[in-house]
């Protein structure tokens, strides 16, 4: 019986792994769909109002009003007195039926259409007897209050007269007047195009974002991404507020604004990585991203600052020739020389070197942009110059360009024994990020892990902060 029980249970068995993935899909999917909406929004509101639009004219080109009045009449054998009505003999319970025959015969109708004209003939005409009585209601239907009216007057005059022709002795009576035309009978069809419509657009403008959800796929959370790649976060960083009436404002964990999270978190990224740095002997680090915009830059300077707090000297060089950015995240002051002048052999190297204020943090960082980057990158110059950063400092960081621009990054890792990879949350997407990673994880860098930028778990606002223009970018 065990045995039977087991195998009833592992044909059926549905893992907590399972179900545990099952749930991070569709939570991936519901939160693509909320970045699609924020980003697409628009659409959905455009294609509503169209479709709106388009119901409001189809109501006005189809739509058709249509007038109903009423009169009831009561029909009975003479005998049975005058204004009589209510219940009867089974002998007459037939009456009323056979009246309503007389009501919607063509015999009347065509009575009608003599007297009133052939405009007339597209009215409808329709009676019904109410059960175990002799009631008869008259309801007639026209696309106009006038011709509703006349027809209604037309079925009092005639259908006695043709009832009495037809039946003999038999009473008809009218029991109370005309009912009185308010509004169309079918007014709320008119809006019913309107709602329908609405409905139609709204219903395709989420298609719509459904659809640019499924080709969106963004790493929305880390552990999203930890199923694809052979590496862990090793920190999840907020960002931050930065007033805009406040000047000379840096996003830094030295700037006494940005908020206590942002702060811990980095503390976090120094932890994991010092620990890295101690079990694998390295001592300088590779930072990167796969786009540009992820916040890679601002990681690059906080991380280097949080290094240097442990009475570390720390270097950092602006690897990015093309788009150098690095002081002017930093807000040192550059000095006459920069790294540019250096790998042309213009300059020294400690005459381009800049000591960032009241820290053990020093910056080598081109003043102007560099159009053949790809080729000095792998020119003897960098290499010593990365040779003398390596023994003037404890800890080397290169700032690399975005593994998609020009394939740089691939190129500075050659310098460094680790690296670390910033994603920002709800920015790239997945499979490009996942790529990129694996790009880093085979070259000569160890990775250390990806950060998480702009995580939700502490998300805030930021009013004063961008993470840069990579719009001068040119081949060399």
């Amino acid at each position: 019986m065990l045995c039977l029980a087991n195998a009833v249970n592992v044909n059926g068995y549905v893992s907590e792994a399972d179900n545990t993935e099952d749930e991070q899909d569709l939570s991936l999917l519901f939160g693509n769909m909320l970045i699609a909406l924020k980003k697409i929004g628009w659409a959905l509101v455009l294609l509503t109002i169209a479709g709106l639009a388009v119901g409001f004219v189809l109501g006005k080109l189809i739509y058709k009003p249509e007038y109903s009045t009423s009169a009831s009449f009561t029909v009975a054998p003479s005998r049975t007195g005058d204004n009589y009505y209510g219940f009867y003999s089974s002998l007459d319970d037939q009456l009323p039926i056979t009246e309503t025959y007389v009501i919607t015969s063509s015999t009347l109708k065509n009575r009608i259409i003599e007297k009133l004209g052939k405009g007339y003939a597209d009215s409808v005409i329709t009676a019904e007897a109410l059960a175990n009585t002799n009631l008869v209601t008259v309801t007639v239907t026209a696309d106009t209050k006038k011709k509703a009216y006349a027809v209604i007057d037309e079925v009092i005059s005639e259908f006695p007269k043709i009832s009495q022709k037809i039946y003999g002795d038999v009473k008809v009576s009218l029991l109370d007047d005309v009912e009185e035309i308010k509004e169309a009978a079918n007014a709320g069809a008119k809006n019913k195009y309107l709602i329908f419509g609405g409905l139609g657009g709204l219903v395709i403008g989420l298609a719509v974002v459904f659809i640019y959800s499924l080709n969106l796929n963004l790493v929305s959370d880390a552990e999203t991404l930890q199923k694809y790649v052979n590496c862990e976060c090793i920190g999840k960083i907020p960002q931050v507020v930065i007033s805009k009436d406040k000047k000379n404002t840096f996003v830094t964990i030295r700037n006494r604004n940005v908020s206590d999270d942002f702060k811990e978190a980095f503390q976090f990224v120094r932890t994991r990585t010092e620990r890295f740095f101690r079990k694998n002997g390295c001592t300088s680090l590779l930072i990167t991203s796969t786009f540009p915009g992820e916040g890679k830059t601002t990681t690059t300077l906080n991380t280097a600052i949080s290094l240097a707090q442990n009475n570390k000297r720390v270097m950092v060089i602006d690897g990015d020739l093309r788009n150098p950015s690095i002081i002017a995240r930093s807000g040192a002051k550059a000095r006459k020389y920069g790294l540019d002048d250096v790998l042309r052999g213009k300059a020294q190297i400690e005459q381009a070197v800049i000591q960032y204020p009241r820290t053990n943090v020093y910056f080598l960082s081109c003043n102007n942009p560099m159009s053949n980057a790809s080729e000095v990158l792998s020119s003897d110059a960098m290499a010593e110059v990365i040779k003398r950063a390596k023994a003037y400092a404890d800890y080397v960081i290169i700032d690399s360009p975005p593994t998609d621009v020009m394939g740089d990054a691939i190129l500075l890792s050659e310098y460094a024994d680790s690296a670390i990879f910033v994603v920002r949350q709800n920015y790239g997407k997945l499979n490009n990020v996942v790529y990129a990673i694996e790009s880093i994880e085979q070259s000569n860098s160890e990775l250390i892990g990806f950060i998480l930028n702009g995580s939700d778990d502490k998300i805030k606002s930021i009013d004063n902060y961008g993470y840069g223009n990579y719009s001068s970018y040119k081949k060399s």
